[in-house]
């Protein structure tokens, strides 16, 4: 009688938890955790090889150069990207987009013109020399922003589903883009060119996936 109750008690709770899986919110909650899991999993799997492929000095200036950037980018929508999704209004998501776009395509900007005015300046801060990695932070902020932005296009559409194909999607192609670019060059220049190839991937997938957002203007 008890294990004839402990596997009623089993079953409901099987049941209870598939239809509440069903329900949007959570079933998109799930989604995103496991493209997010999908894609750290693919960049634990490639470091022994990329480590073998790149020194550590390469590393050393890639990590830096991509910290800087994403300390940078966390500012650079001035927050707008945050609102897209809680837009009441497609044509308020829609102005958000490109202010948060223009936003970061300002900042970007801005951060290019301060590298080029002040590299000594920058590169005693940093205790290395900079040039030419810091190069690639403009392009970085860039591209990353527009990511952010585009998946909160994605993320108000409910497309679950897409954000979390493209994440993993983009982890590929800054993988693949990597491991290509080192048999070319084994400096930070590969690893951060892979960087931006799998942003590039990601904003255009994503740019697909928003076409009807981004396309219609609505009064």
């Amino acid at each position: 009688m008890r294990s004839v109750g402990v596997k009623s008690a089993k079953a409901f709770a099987a049941r209870k938890w598939e239809r509440v899986a069903k329900q949007g919110p959570l079933r998109g909650v799930l989604t995103l955790v496991a493209g997010s899991a999908g894609a750290q999993v693919l960049g634990l799997l490639a470091a022994p090889v990329l480590t073998r492929m790149y020194s550590p000095g390469s590393f050393g200036s890639y990590m830096y150069m991509l910290s800087v950037a994403g300390i940078i980018g966390c500012v650079a929508d001035l927050g707008l990207g945050l609102a897209v999704p809680l837009a009441n209004k497609v044509s308020e998501a829609q102005k958000l987009i490109r202010m948060a776009l223009v936003a970061i395509t300002v900042t970007a900007v801005l951060t290019a013109i301060a590298i080029a005015l002040f590299p000594e300046a920058l590169s005693q801060m940093a205790n290395f020399n900079i040039m030419p990695w810091a190069l690639w932070v403009p392009l970085l902020i860039l591209l990353s922003g527009w990511f952010a932005v585009l998946s909160g296009a994605a993320l108000r559409q409910r497309a679950y589903s897409a954000i979390a194909t493209r994440t993993l999607a983009q982890n590929a192609g800054t993988v693949g883009g990597q491991l290509l670019l080192s048999t070319i060059t084994r400096t930070a220049g590969g690893l951060l060119t892979g960087q931006l190839f799998g942003r590039m991937f990601g904003i255009v997938s994503l740019a697909r996936t928003n076409s009807a957002l981004l396309r219609t203007t609505t009064r």
